[in-house]
């Protein structure tokens, strides 16, 4: 058996979340003696074939830039025709795309179905059901993940334009009024809506099992008509085993961030909260900054440094953020969106590490509030002060979290479970 994973980007230019859950699961399947390779797109580069960590990569070219036709089904697919070729060199029995993004989505699996290829989608983000990415239904409450044109146009145009609620919906209404007249009006925001319906209708056509790496993504899957749904939770990474906690030199509560330099990760948020206890926290920040967010980079930077802070860490290996969180006391997750199943909430709980995160849907599924970890209100400056606070008082209550916190899966399980899903297939 062959199989060909696909996702947006991939080692050693870009590492997160999904791509270091694709190269465990490709090397665990490996040892299996599964076969496995990689494809992802290369924007605005050309870059030749390679192998990393023993799984070959085949990178494809498309433009930065993807235009409006070309994300509504209106142009022919940029990088597609370099897409084929690999499906053609690598003949894989499988086609497993992780992603939903601009230059790999659901097109290319109906390409590899179409060459009788079979196909699997995983949902890694938010962003699979939410035009916004953060599930937030006009940042308020949590969206049940149904895309229906017109409220999502209206979420969207309410985060984007800053207009309460009720004139997002009736600029959505008149929009949709519009779209009936043979004026032909062409609005962006609705052109993004129809790209996420139009991916989602491809992906109930063409792909032969869906993915859900945590059970509200199946429910999301469910809700939006896509069936041959498997639930297949997230796993980790031996090199994070559990180890024994080092000796403290000092009394204060050692804290963690461990995550990308971007606003949906919620620094911002953390760093605004804990001013009021510095003198009961210290704070290590393992970040993996790029090009594209380097203003909020270099902001939050400055702002960690000012606080009095100087455990900062980037481009971090997998053991070494390993080895960093021995000592550490509470993993911090404060995010506001683009979190599917967060592999960093497990690696804190194989150290038996306890995690205060925020209500986003996806962490509340794996942390739950005063039993293994807390929970702040999502993006609440003052609802984290308030938990923070609570730790700081009552420190001894991490040592009860840490107990109530439960062996993990590894990815020697998922691979077993996506084996059974691929035989099943063939």
């Amino acid at each position: 058996m062959k199989i060909l994973f696909g996702l947006s980007s991939f080692y050693p230019e870009h590492t997160a979340g999904t791509e270091t859950y694709v190269l465990n699961l490709a090397k665990e399947l490996k040892k299996k003696g599964i076969e496995t390779c990689i494809a992802f797109p290369s924007a605005g580069k050309n870059i030749n074939n390679y192998t990393y960590d023993g799984i070959d990569v085949y990178p494809f070219f498309v433009p930065l830039k993807i235009s409006t036709k070309e994300m509504n089904g209106l142009a022919k697919v940029s990088g597609i025709e370099q897409f084929e070729k690999i499906l053609d060199e690598t003949k894989p029995d499988i086609f497993h795309l992780h992603s939903l993004s601009r230059s790999f989505h659901a097109e290319h699996i109906k390409l590899a179905k179409q060459k009788g290829i079979k196909t699997v989608f995983t949902a890694h983000l938010g962003g699979t059901f939410c035009v916004s990415g953060d599930l937030q239904l006009f940042q308020k409450k949590q969206c049940n993940a149904l895309v229906k044109k017109q409220r999502c146009l209206a979420c969207f145009i309410k985060k984007q334009k800053k207009y309460n609620i009720f004139i997002s919906s009736i600029i959505a209404f008149l929009i949709n009024i519009l779209l009936k007249t043979p004026l032909k009006y062409k609005f962006p925001a609705l052109n993004i809506v129809n790209n996420k319906l139009n991916q989602l209708k491809r992906l109930q056509k063409y792909s032969d099992c869906n993915i859900a790496i945590a059970k509200w993504i199946k429910y999301a899957f469910n809700i939006n008509k896509i069936k041959n749904v498997e639930v297949v939770e997230q796993g980790i990474n031996k090199q994070f085993k559990e180890s024994k906690k080092l000796s403290k030199k000092n009394k204060k509560i050692e804290l963690i961030f461990i995550g990308r330099m971007h606003p949906d990760k919620g620094i911002h948020i953390l760093l605004d909260a804990i001013e009021d206890f510095i003198d009961k926290f210290n704070l290590t920040i393992v970040t993996i900054p790029f090009k594209d967010e380097m203003t909020y980079y270099q902001k939050i930077k400055r702002q960690y440094e000012n606080l009095g802070f100087n455990k900062w860490f980037e481009n971090l290996s997998q053991q070494q953020v390993s080895e960093i969180l021995n000592d550490k006391d509470m993993l911090i997750l404060p995010s506001t969106a683009n979190e599917a199943a967060p592999l960093v909430i497990l690696e804190a709980f194989t150290k038996k590490i306890p995690v205060l995160g925020s209500s986003y849907i996806a962490i509340k599924e794996m942390v739950k509030h005063n039993y293994n970890g807390l929970i702040f209100q999502n993006g609440d400056v003052d609802s984290l002060k308030e938990q923070l606070k609570n730790i700081a008082n009552q420190p001894k209550i991490l040592t009860k979290f840490s107990k109530n916190i439960n062996e993990q899966r590894s990815f020697i399980d998922v691979a077993n479970d996506m084996t059974k899903i691929y035989q099943n297939l063939s």
